[in-house]
């Protein structure tokens, strides 16, 4: 029987080196840190966010899918591609929950102290944090109208500079001549 726990516990060492396996963690702040990495995510990475997330983006997704579908020869309706827009932003938006929530639990643990972690947490635990918490879907879609309307505002003034950096030579290193006399031409359209 020893034998078979000597076994499996260098089979398991092995596994935690390789990267293969966590290492079981004995450090009590450890746990501490990780169930509070894992309620900061909970309160901050939630369905709501993403959703107003993506749905600040379905202009944007409409237009990517209309052009892919036209590079193959497609043409669809608009209301076709609203439709596949809305559709694919709600699926969308449940994987990246469970994908953020993950990946963001891991990069809390990486980045910060477990002090720092669990300060973090009180302060969601507090009004003021939970006040915060549950704002942050509307924040995030007023935020992205915010950069719509601050990105329009400044695209007109963004294209005379690229052109103007054009005309007088500054191109980013390695662009060849045929495509800096393409960007002058598509932005003089």
């Amino acid at each position: 029987m020893s034998s078979r726990i000597s076994a499996a516990a260098l089979t398991y060492a092995f596994l935690c080196q390789a990267g293969f396996a966590e290492p079981a963690a004995q450090d009590p702040d450890f746990n501490q840190a990780e169930r509070d990495a894992r309620y900061i995510v909970e309160q901050t990475i939630t369905q709501e966010l993403f959703d107003v997330a993506l749905d600040s983006m379905g202009d944007m997704m409409v237009s990517v899918l209309d052009s892919g579908f036209r590079k193959s020869g497609i043409v669809a309706s608009d209301e076709a591609l609203e439709t596949i827009g809305t559709m694919i932003t709600d699926e969308m938006a449940v994987m990246m929950v469970h994908d953020m929530r993950d990946g963001s639990t891991k990069l809390y643990l990486e980045q910060y102290s477990p002090e720092t972690l669990q300060g973090y947490r009180r302060f969601l635990e507090s009004p003021a944090g939970q006040e915060i918490s549950k704002g942050l879907p509307v924040f995030t879609g007023e935020s992205a109208k915010l950069g719509g309307a601050v990105g329009q505002s400044i695209a007109q003034d963004a294209v005379a500079a690229i052109k103007l950096a054009g005309q007088e030579g500054r191109w980013p290193a390695g662009t060849l001549p045929s495509t800096q006399r393409e960007v002058l031409e598509l932005l003089e359209r």
